[in-house]
C-alpha cells in the first residue's frame, strides 16, 4: 500500500500521473465508423461496426453501435468513412469529436471545390499580371 502511494506520489511530483491516467482512459476510444445522419447541426451520427464472436455458434457475427460525433465545422456527409476519438462530454450523449474523415462518400469534391476556386484566383492574378507584362513592353 505505502509503495502505491510513492509511485503515485512521485508521478505527482514530476505532473506525469495526470497524463498517463488520461492516456490510459483514452487509449482505446478510436473508432472508424460511417455517417449515417447529419441532420444535426455540429453533430453526426457514426455507425461503428464491429466483428462479435458467438459465443455457442462460433460464427463471426457484426455488431454495430451508433455514436454521436461533434463536427465542427459540418464538413461531414452522408456515407462517409471517419475516425472519432474520444473528448470531453458535450453534452448527454455526445462524448466524441471527429478527428478525420478518411474517405469521402463523393469523392474529394470538398477539395476539389477548394482548388477549382483557388486556381480561379490563380488564373485571374496570372492574367493580371501579362497584362501588366505587356504594357511595359510596348
Amino acid at each position: 500500500m505505502v509503495q502505491c502511494s510513492s509511485y503515485t506520489a512521485a508521478f505527482i511530483t514530476y505532473g506525469l500521473y495526470i497524463n498517463v491516467m488520461i492516456m490510459d482512459c483514452l487509449a482505446g476510444s478510436n473508432f472508424i465508423g460511417m455517417v449515417v445522419s447529419n441532420a444535426m447541426q455540429k453533430t453526426v451520427k457514426v455507425k461503428v461496426t464491429r466483428p462479435v464472436v458467438h459465443p455457442i455458434v462460433r460464427k463471426t457475427i457484426k455488431s454495430h453501435k451508433n455514436y454521436l460525433a461533434h463536427d465542427e465545422n459540418q464538413l461531414c456527409d452522408l456515407g462517409d468513412i471517419v475516425r472519432i476519438e474520444a473528448c470531453r462530454p458535450l453534452s448527454r450523449r455526445k462524448h466524441f469529436t471527429v478527428a478525420e474523415i478518411v474517405r469521402s462518400a463523393k469523392g474529394n469534391l470538398k477539395t476539389t471545390t477548394n482548388t477549382t476556386t483557388t486556381t480561379a484566383a490563380a488564373a485571374a492574378t496570372t492574367s493580371s499580371n501579362n497584362n501588366n507584362n505587356n504594357s511595359t513592353t510596348a
